[in-house]
């Protein structure tokens, strides 16, 4: 008979309820700051303009029509943002949504399976939980900011990278790769992410493998 993880199901339980009482007092807010230009984006996109702003954002000059999309940012949070805009049209909660879910229900069951990875359920229990009630992510959150989302997707294929390698296992590996390649389109600064895990690959098996060259 198959065991329910006790520990897992009240981690659920818990960020859904942060989750509820965080959408509340977002939802009473309809500023918005860097996460406006993802939401410009991905309403250009929409409309078949590609994933481009009208303006430069440093000074909201409008111009007919301009591509430049480092000038903001990569493509990954707009990508995250649009199935909501389709939902709910383009308001703020709807921009904050994708960093909210992230990181008040994604990231903590992350944590948890790290802790329960590396040491036991407790250990990812208790790590998880503070998780929740860490009070940068629920600031980044409000306003919808890019940083936590790109922090869950690099831990992610991080955590992907562990598994792969304790198990020796492709699908791992490709879940690494899927991971850290959103992360890129995020922010940049997953490049340097990279040489570390294939330093740490080599330096753990004294060789490459193929399945990890999948992975990339």
């Amino acid at each position: 008979k198959k065991k329910f993880d006790i520990y897992l199901i009240t981690v659920i339980i818990i960020a859904v309820l942060a989750f509820a009482v965080q959408s509340y007092f977002i939802s009473q807010v309809n500023s918005i700051f860097d996460a406006s230009n993802y939401a410009e984006a991905a309403e250009n996109f929409l409309k078949g303009k590609g994933f481009s702003l009208d303006y430069i954002s440093q000074y909201i000059i409008k111009f007919e029509s301009i591509s430049h999309p480092e000038e903001w940012g990569f493509i990954g949070s707009s990508i995250l943002i649009i199935p909501f805009i389709l939902l709910f049209g383009k308001t703020a909660f709807a921009v904050k949504l994708p960093a909210l879910i992230i990181g008040t229900i994604l990231f903590p069951i992350l944590t948890y399976f790290l802790g329960k990875e590396f040491f036991n359920k407790r250990i990812g229990f208790l790590s998880a939980v503070s998780m929740i009630f860490y009070p940068t992510i629920f600031s980044v959150s409000f306003g919808g900011e890019r940083d936590t989302t790109f922090a869950f997707f690099v831990v992610a294929g991080i955590y992907f990278f562990y598994k792969g390698l304790k198990e020796d296992n492709l699908k791992y590996f490709a879940l690494m790769g899927a991971f850290l390649g959103f992360s890129y389109l995020i922010r940049q600064a997953t490049i340097a992410v990279l040489p570390a895990i294939i330093i740490a690959y080599y330096l753990i098996n004294k060789k490459f493998s193929i399945k990890l060259i999948y992975g990339f």
